[in-house]
């Protein structure tokens, strides 16, 4: 949006040095000098937004996979990883974790054993939306999908920023039940989500409320 006023008005500063019948304005140095000025914050807008998309962005799961590949490191013991987005969160030992990639803070899981063991992933996103918000936004968008998905959260605790919820899905035809944690900071949305397949959740609980629990915003 504010690219386009400052380009707007670059453009109407240029009309005005090339045009002779403004002969106050034609031609005169601080009229270019205002047109540059304006091409440049324009300029700026648009970097800052293509920036910002980029940032944003879900990464597909070929590129999870290939960065869990490429650049993984596999926690030798449980600990409590600090990321650069600001937050801090347990690892669980034997899990393979990753930085940030796009939209995905951090993706942290068991490449051995992906069915019997758990699937960490952080999302951070710049956002002022409140958590009540979102989500109804997201149960509104899971009941539109195909099929459709049941998202069940918790009624607000004490900490009215942050909500608890649960989702089970269908992956390949193997049932997977996901824990979700969305606590918003400032200006930025936390999405938790930690998975495993439905008939391996009641195992790996008390490990999935140690993780959850340990998450804190900086």
């Amino acid at each position: 949006m504010y690219a386009a006023v400052y380009l707007i008005i670059a453009g109407g500063f240029l009309f005005y040095y090339l045009n002779k019948r403004q002969p106050k304005l034609y031609k005169k140095v601080w009229v270019l000098l205002a047109v540059l000025i304006f091409l440049a914050l324009g300029g700026r807008e648009i970097y800052k937004g293509v920036h910002e998309k980029l940032t944003q962005r879900v990464p597909s799961t070929t590129e999870l996979a290939d960065s869990l590949s490429n650049s993984g490191t596999v926690a030798s013991d449980d600990f409590l990883y600090k990321s650069p987005d600001g937050y801090q969160i347990l690892i669980p030992k034997g899990l393979t974790y990753t930085g940030s990639k796009g939209v995905v803070s951090l993706l942290a899981m068991d490449r051995n054993s992906p069915k019997t063991s758990l699937t960490l992933v952080v999302m951070k996103k710049s956002s002022m939306q409140p958590v009540d918000s979102l989500v109804k936004e997201i149960i509104q968008a899971g009941a539109k999908a195909n099929p459709p998905k049941t998202y069940v959260f918790e009624e607000n605790g004490k900490n009215t920023d942050q909500r608890r919820g649960y989702i089970e899905d269908s992956n390949n035809g193997v049932l997977i039940k996901t824990t979700l944690l969305l606590a918003q900071h400032g200006t930025s949305i936390y999405r938790v989500a930690i998975s495993t397949t439905k008939d391996n959740f009641e195992r790996e609980q008390a490990e999935i409320e140690k993780v959850l629990g340990s998450f804190k915003v900086l």
